[in-house]
C-alpha cells in the first residue's frame, strides 16, 4: 500500500513537472533579445506573455510564437513572415502593414485585430479596418 502511494505520488509530480515546463516554453534569452533590440528572427517565444507590447517594426520572421499572448500588441510594420502563430492570442493587436506571409495562424485568436495593409499568409494584402 505504501509503495503504491509513493509510486502514484511520483507520477503526479512527473505530470505536474511536464505541464509546468510547457507553460514557460519560451527561451528567456530570446525574449530578452526581442525586448532589447526589437529583432528576434528564428527565436523561441512560444507561450510568451507579450500582452500590449510595442513591437512596432520588430523582426520576428521564422519565430516560434505558438501559444504566445500578443493581445493588444502593437505590431505595425513588423515582420512575422514564416512565423509559427498556432494558437496565439492576437486579439485586438494592431497588425497595420505587418508581414504575415507564410505565417501559420491555425487556431489563433484574431478577434478585433486590425489588418490594414497587412500582407496575409497567402501573400494577399488585407485592407480590413483601414
Amino acid at each position: 500500500m505504501r509503495a503504491s502511494f509513493f509510486r502514484n505520488l511520483s507520477y503526479v509530480i512527473l505530470v505536474l513537472w511536464m505541464c509546468s515546463s510547457q507553460i514557460y516554453a519560451y527561451d528567456r534569452e530570446d525574449l530578452d533579445q526581442l525586448l532589447r533590440t526589437n529583432h528576434c528572427s528564428d527565436c523561441d517565444l512560444s507561450q510568451a506573455n507579450l500582452i500590449g507590447l510595442n513591437l512596432r517594426g520588430a523582426d520576428l520572421s521564422n519565430a516560434n510564437l505558438q501559444g504566445a499572448n500578443l493581445r493588444g500588441a502593437a505590431l505595425m510594420f513588423a515582420d512575422l513572415s514564416d512565423a509559427n502563430l498556432v494558437g496565439a492570442n492576437l486579439s485586438r493587436a494592431n497588425l497595420y502593414a505587418t508581414n504575415l506571409y507564410d505565417a501559420d495562424l491555425y487556431g489563433a485568436n484574431l478577434y478585433g485585430a486590425r489588418f490594414c495593409n497587412t500582407v496575409m499568409p497567402d501573400g494577399k494584402t488585407a485592407i480590413k479596418s483601414c
